[in-house]
């Protein structure tokens, strides 16, 4: 099972964003998202929904629960 840190950095990725897009985006800063992506801190409800409504995807995939088909 992936870890959310993991699956965050990932979907970045295939977007081609920076951190610092990242968190313009969803209204964070880029200190935050390095926190989130190497496991430091965890984001709370509010920005784990706000991360699903940007990616498309539910929290649980994000927390690494369960994938796309």
């Amino acid at each position: 099972m992936k870890q959310f840190k993991d699956v965050l950095r990932a979907k970045r990725k295939a977007l081609n964003l920076t951190q610092y897009e990242l968190a313009d985006i969803i209204g964070t800063s880029q200190n935050i998202v390095t926190k989130w992506e190497t496991g430091r801190f965890f984001p709370g409800f509010l920005y784990l929904a706000d991360l699903a409504d940007f990616f498309q995807c539910s929290v649980d995939e994000l927390m690494g629960r369960e994938q796309k088909p």
